[in-house]
């Protein structure tokens, strides 16, 4: 290592702060970069061209991760911000690192992220060429510029090496300002060196000559040519676009499609304005303009063209667009055109995705046959789309198990086939959640989706929104109501169009009612009455259910009505799970009313759309519907258990959470249903020092609660159920997913009743050998969470993950630290 590097390294590692570099790269700055590779370095470089673009600097931290740690952490096509909180969350685990970002004055807003993530042993250093006048080095950084990078004649002698005379190194010396990589490049002119010389870089050392540029139409297209066999699309559109007209049709696909994968729609927008508005330069303008809300100044473009050609795929985004606009019918017209005209993997989606608005069963047909084409043809973007499709649509129908399946499904041929579009991945991860929820699986649901939230909180305002609201309906069916209406408020207020407030009145208002707040949910209810006119019908029928259900529990007669006029609207298009709602709260109103008939005929119709976990989230509060719930399900129990993870008793009389004392001896007797005479019940509650007396009268006290309870043996009396003999059971039966989904955590957590540790280490040691024998690695991965300290999870976690999952890393460094930590 030459003298001048070793100079600045030390000080640069004897300082504890970030580190900023100003000037211009022949100062050094990247060579010293480069050296600083003790830990783990996250290097990006941005050119101007990334300055306004978030995403392209998204996709460049994610390449950086990946490059680091030699798999993708997170992927690509969303916002900076999103990348920075994924770091944040696990920088302890995977750290620590070398931040560094070059051309930093084309995103202050990243290095400024970034100086946030020198911690944990982390560093962080950004390279200015000029400091712009909104950053503002942090207290405590090292600032090094061009008077201390300069280069002195010892370290010029030293580059040397005695190759030169002192004159002629004075002259060098001078000649290059005393920048050390100038001063490199007049030395081996000096010396007859003419082979080019390599800057250090990101991806590598990069010639300072750079690529000839191309003067001749000869040189190119032979550039051109190398460009493609190299698959460097994006660069070949560019020369065409300049040089080569004609080659555009060629690169015009590839480069598209991998502009859009990685969320590039301003690059691609951009290259595209530069190129006649052909129908496949339209198709890709209108489909970035769609994501980014932006469609309507080109649809008049799209209009004229669509009146002189057919171009079937730009006319099934222009289906969505007239959709977007409120014109439903005029969109599904359009849909159905499009397909009709050519069968591709877009065309039939986007006619299927429409198809869910009408008829859901005719969506399926669709949906599959656009998910067959898009497999033979190998295009991978619209596979992964038609399962999220396929998800959605089963939710549609009420098949909630399907539904889950192929959002599962479309997350692992994500992960397998390597995409990047971040954004694809977290909406099949939402889709699953939703599923998870109305079939009542919520167990290790929202450490899930915590993980995904501060990054999903900074990513586009649609995809935030949408989970956000995921995580509502989360809390509201963990009874948390409200944290629930805390987040369905402040959307309502960050909304900007009205069917969005529309579509989630009904859960806002469920969720108010639930906190007793039955006025606010009424107002709820009646300005989504008054945003929904002029809608289409899809979205007055959610104003018209929020409506009902508020009325049906304040005003049985009127609420019936209304939900009897809203019910079978609600059948066509099929929208299982409100319909469902419809269908509790009107039988609920039926039941008030005297009309048990009336409401067991209800119930009769909507019970296929529902499940015992998941019809207590679309119902309201519990003491108003258990007599619903419990006519729905034709079962009664008289107690229910819920001790897994804490303490949940549902009784009449009992109060939540109810003693610790009581849920041991409850817990015990539900574990020996025949019995216990009251020696064995207190050595198994109590311990062996304890007195008989003391079970009996606890026990005299639970019966005081109302807790039916014989003796003779001891044991409860009338219909219980427990959640920690249902997981049992389950296991029993194979079903290990399903059992994982309802263990919420260590059975009565806290508890030192000698048989609840006994079953407590029982259950999840058989819950945790179902698991690892499953093979099943999105089981192993949940299990493994929950668990955080058992390094055979991990390592099977790590066994079973595709090698495209950004996962891997995440177990590969748990596996490493429990290791280290075990000394294994």
């Amino acid at each position: 290592m030459d003298a001048w590097l070793s100079r600045h390294l030390e000080a640069i590692r004897r300082h504890p702060g970030p580190l900023i570099l100003e000037g211009e790269p022949g100062w050094g700055a990247p060579y010293l970069i480069a050296a600083l590779n003790e830990r783990p370095l996250v290097w990006l470089e941005l050119n101007p061209r990334d300055a306004k673009d978030p995403v392209v600097q998204g996709n460049k931290l994610a390449e950086a991760v990946a490059r680091a740690l030699g798999s993708p952490l997170f992927g690509y096509a969303m916002p900076y911000d999103y990348g920075l909180s994924v770091l944040h969350n696990h920088l302890e685990l995977l750290g620590p690192f070398t931040f560094a970002l070059s051309g930093a004055e084309y995103g202050v807003g990243l290095a400024r992220g970034l100086l946030g993530l020198g911690r944990a042993g982390s560093r962080v250093i950004l390279h200015f060429s000029h400091l712009p006048a909104e950053f503002r080095p942090p207290a405590g950084s090292l600032r090094l510029g061009p008077e201390q990078l300069a280069l002195t004649y010892e370290e010029a002698a030293a580059l040397a090496q005695g190759g030169v005379h002192r004159e002629q190194l004075e002259t060098l010396l001078e000649s290059s300002g005393r920048a050390y990589e100038r001063f490199l490049l007049l030395l081996d002119a000096a010396r007859g060196l003419f082979g080019p010389r390599a800057r250090p870089s990101p991806r590598g050392p990069r010639p300072l000559s750079g690529e000839a540029s191309a003067t001749t139409e000869e040189q190119a297209q032979a550039l051109f040519h190398a460009l493609t066999q190299q698959r460097r699309w994006i660069e070949a559109l560019e020369l065409a676009s300049a040089q080569l007209p004609h080659q555009i049709a060629q690169a015009l696909e590839p480069a598209a499609q991998v502009m859009w994968t990685r969320g590039t729609l301003e690059l691609l927008q951009h290259l595209l304005r530069r190129l006649p508005s052909d129908p496949q330069v339209l198709r890709w303008r209108l489909a970035a303009a769609l994501e980014q809300d932006q469609e309507a100044e080109l649809l008049p473009q799209v209009e004229a063209l669509l009146q002189q050609e057919e171009a079937p795929e730009l006319r099934a985004l222009y289906a969505l667009a007239l959709y977007r606009r409120g014109d439903l019918e005029a969109g599904i017209h359009q849909a159905r055109r499009a397909a009709e005209a050519a069968a591709t993997p877009l065309t039939l989606h986007h006619w299927g995705w429409m198809c869910t608005l009408l008829d859901p069963t005719q969506a399926l047909h669709v949906l599959t046959e656009a998910l067959r084409l898009a497999e033979r043809q190998q295009d991978r973007y619209h596979t992964v789309l038609c399962s999220l499709s396929l998800s959605q649509t089963f939710n549609a129908l009420g098949r909630y198990e399907e539904a889950a399946d192929w959002a599962e499904w479309g997350l692992n041929l994500y992960r397998h086939e390597g995409l990047g579009h971040d954004g694809l991945r977290l909406r099949l991860l939402l889709e699953w959640a939703a599923s998870r929820i109305l079939l009542g699986q919520t167990a290790g649901l929202e450490e899930r989706l915590k993980q995904e939230s501060p990054p999903l909180e900074s990513a586009g305002s649609g995809l935030s929104a949408l989970f956000r609201s995921t995580l509502a309906d989360l809390y509201l069916s963990q009874g948390q109501a409200e944290q629930a209406e805390r987040i369905y408020a402040e959307l309502a207020q960050t909304t900007r169009r009205r069917e969005e407030y529309v579509a989630r009145a009904n859960l806002w208002a469920r969720a108010l009612l639930e906190c007793g707040r039955a006025e606010e949910a009424l107002q709820v209810a009646r300005r989504a009455l008054r945003l929904a006119e002029g809608l289409p019908p899809f979205f007055r029928r959610h104003a018209q259910l929020a409506h009902g259900m508020v009325l049906s529990l304040r005003d049985p007669a009127q609420g019936k009505e209304i939900l009897q006029k809203v019910l079978p609207e609600l059948q066509t298009p099929l929208l299982a799970s409100r319909l469902a709602q419809a269908g509790l709260y009107l039988a609920r109103a039926q039941l008030t009313l005297g009309e048990a008939a009336a409401a067991e005929a209800t119930l009769k119709s909507i019970r296929s759309f529902l499940t015992p976990g998941g019809a207590g989230y679309l119902a309201g509060p519990e003491e108003a519907f258990r007599p619903t719930l419990a006519l729905l399900w034709k079962e009664h129990f008289d107690l229910e258990l819920e001790f897994l993870g804490g303490i949940r008793v549902i009784h009449p009389r009992l109060a939540n959470p109810c003693r610790l004392r009581y849920a041991e001896l409850m817990a015990v007797l539900a574990l020996h249903p025949a019995g216990l005479n009251l020696e064995a019940l207190t050595l198994a509650v109590y311990g062996e020092t304890a007195s008989p007396q003391t079970a009996k009268a606890d026990l005299s006290r639970l019966r005081g609660e109302g807790v039916g309870i014989e003796s003779k043996p001891y044991r409860l009396a009338g219909r219980f159920r427990a959640d920690f003999l249902e997981v049992t059971r389950l296991l029993q039966q194979g079903q290990v997913r399903k059992a994982l989904g309802l263990y919420r955590g260590p059975l009565l957590p806290g508890s030192e009743a000698p048989a609840v540790v006994e079953q407590r280490e029982a259950l999840e040691e058989k819950l945790r050998q179902a698991v690892l024998a499953s093979g099943d690695p999105e089981a192993v991965w949940l299990l493994a969470e929950r668990l955080a300290q058992d390094l055979e999870l991990w390592e099977r976690a790590l066994e079973l993950l595709p090698s495209g999952d950004p996962r891997r890393v995440l177990a590969r460094a748990q596996v490493e630290r429990l290791r280290r930590d075990w000394g294994a």
